[in-house]
């Protein structure tokens, strides 16, 4: 029996259920039950305009984006194949002519420079960012609406065969998806947590627990050009500026799985708002991009996303390198509207002083800290504390990077395939192409007005999780750490205004003293995280244990250069110049994140 996703049924059936609810006390605003909104949903809003940020020279110059409209800014109704905002979006040859852009974008003013002052504004500039990633970095998402695609799948045993058409051309596709529900799982009830592993392998854990299924890259396309089943359907040319990355045609194809799943499809096992893709190295890139661009017909979003060992084009920010120290510490590398680093030989190794935590597994001693990463003769370093250098993960005194400790940066990975991004990122301006900072070439894209902070903010409030290995140097794991860091300002504003701290445990990170590889105690730690929070129980402080000191010294310019924060507090720079100039030693961060009052330490 084949089963049809009746669009107009979904939608009478969603009118009288709103009209329900309206007419309903609600029981609880409970996230882990919906897909990222308090209930009733705040009307969007566009924030309120900020003159003093407005007339900043440096804003006015690489913040405001010239074209952005006043009321809607550069947002529309999403995935709704038709809009009038998408190609406001400056073209890139504007972003190469204003130079180097070494502040951190930000990511709570719009880009007519109003800003967010709550939930509500967040999720306007959210449906803003996507717009302008879509422009920018991975091309236009395809349309799933009614009107342009129907989607029919058919469940036999374990099996879903998901036939798709293509309304205004009658093209055709159809893939099939194999899935293991958990044991003891009753077909109809939509309660179970499913986990899809992307990279053609379905990931391996408790089965006992959850649902397992491999997400294969050929249902969206080829890596290398963007073509196959997704440009095939909808005819798009494969060097078109906006024609989807094949990342993008990932979240398409998630896109459709979460429409299935909830119109009851894949055994009508699974909750719609609890499920999860897991990513490592390349596809740690395509599971990040998954869980933000991806969306349900009726609004369902991933609901745990697992980036494993991804590295540029994934969580590592750009702009940020660094975790191979400066010369002697005593330069900026990165001069807010200078050239800074000039190449790799101005960068020095670093050393790394690492602690084993509580939690040693059994199986090897991969659970470690960095106490503190700056020089040998750095005080307070613990008795015992191992000193570790970049590279193969040996125990060493410092010296200078190796090949597989160089830097992985979005100029050098845009072309190491060139379909992961779309053919309109190739325009961006390497202005450090000479630094060499990757394997052979590459330097800091400084003229995007985005980093990597603007893809995972598209996740949250929902689980997102940065796990890597200590010894993944050209990963840029302290990288992911201040991305994690950046969008913690949105998790913590959703967990003030809820008033539910359990919120920011949704933003999570851990990394491991291993090199560029997978652990079975990762995916352990995968389902310890996830069940403690969709069971309302406290996650083990490991998971916003911060793998580095916000206080490192090497650290200083690149915060003073997050000049912005969540609404009602000080900007990160700020906060984190308080603690660097505490008169007494302070607790700069723990589990909660980058504390606004930070605590002496005992």
């Amino acid at each position: 029996m084949i089963k049809k996703t009746t669009y107009s049924f979904l939608l009478f059936g969603a009118i009288v259920t709103l009209l329900f609810l309206m007419s309903c006390p609600q029981a609880n605003d409970d996230l882990s039950s919906l897909p990222y909104w308090p209930w009733p949903p705040p009307a969007p809003t566009y924030g309120v305009a900020d003159p003093e940020w407005a007339i900043d020279e440096y804003n006015k110059k690489y913040r405001i984006f010239p074209n952005a409209l006043q009321d809607a800014i550069l947002t529309y109704p999403w995935n709704s194949g038709t809009d009038n905002y998408f190609d406001q979006n400056a073209p890139v040859n504007y972003w190469n002519t204003q130079g180097h852009n070494h502040k951190y974008p930000d990511l709570f003013h719009f880009a007519n420079g109003n800003k967010v002052r709550n939930i509500a504004d967040w999720e306007a500039r959210r449906k803003e960012i996507f717009n302008i990633l879509q422009y920018y970095m991975h091309g236009r998402m395809p349309s799933i609406q009614a009107n342009v695609l129907d989607i029919n799948w058919v469940d036999t045993g374990n099996s879903c065969e998901v036939s798709l058409r293509h309304i205004p051309s009658g093209r055709t596709a159809s893939f099939t998806i194999t899935h293991t529900p958990p044991a003891g799982a009753v077909p109809g009830e939509r309660n179970k947590i499913i986990l899809f592993g992307i990279g053609n392998t379905a990931p391996t854990g408790r089965t006992d627990q959850w649902g397992m299924a491999a997400f294969r890259p050929e249902w969206a396309g080829n890596e290398s050009n963007r073509s196959g089943l997704c440009a095939s359907l909808y005819g798009f040319s494969t060097s078109a500026a906006d024609t989807p990355s094949i990342n993008m045609q990932y979240a398409w194809v998630m896109s459709i799985i979460l429409t299935v799943i909830e119109d009851g499809g894949l055994g009508g096992y699974y909750d719609k708002n609890k499920v999860g893709i897991f990513g490592f190295s390349r596809y740690g890139k395509a599971a990040m991009c998954i869980g933000a661009f991806a969306e349900g017909w009726a609004g369902s979003r991933v609901g745990q996303t697992f980036i494993g060992s991804a590295g540029s084009g994934g969580p590592a920010v750009d702009r940020w390198i660094n975790q191979m120290g400066y010369k002697s510490h005593t330069e900026d590398p990165l001069p807010v509207e200078g050239g800074g680093v000039n190449s790799f030989s101005d960068l020095k190794g670093i050393t790394w002083f690492m602690r084993s935590l509580n939690d040693t597994p059994a199986a090897g001693s991969v659970n470690r800290e960095v106490v503190r990463g700056w020089k040998a003769d750095t005080p307070g370093i613990p008795a015992g504390a191992l000193i570790y250098n970049e590279g193969d993960g040996s125990t060493k005194t410092p010296g200078p990077p190796n090949t597989w400790g160089r830097i992985q940066v979005l100029s050098q990975a845009r072309n190491e395939t060139r379909g992961w991004f779309s053919e309109r990122f190739q325009l961006f301006q390497d202005l450090h192409a000479s630094a060499n900072l990757d394997i052979g070439s590459g330097g800091i894209l400084c003229t995007m007005p985005f980093d990597a902070h603007f893809i995972a903010a598209l996740i949250a409030p929902r689980i997102i999780y940065f796990e890597d290995g200590y010894n993944t140097m050209r990963n840029n794991p302290e990288g992911q750490w201040v991305n994690w860091l950046m969008i913690d300002e949105i998790y913590q504003m959703y967990a003030e205004e809820l008033k539910d701290p359990s919120i920011i445990w949704r933003n999570a990170i851990k990394f491991y003293d291993i090199d560029h590889t997978q652990t079975a105690y990762q995916r352990i730690d995968e389902f310890e995280l996830t069940n403690a929070i969709y069971s309302g129980t406290q996650p083990n402080v490991k998971f916003r244990t911060p793998p580095f000191p916000v206080d490192d010294p090497r650290y200083r310019w690149d915060f003073d250069r997050m000049d912005w924060g969540r609404p009602g507090h000080p900007t990160i720079a700020e906060r984190v110049r308080r603690m660097r100039e505490s008169p007494v030693p302070v607790k700069a961060m723990d589990w909660r994140g980058l504390l606004d009052n930070p605590e002496p330490l005992n």
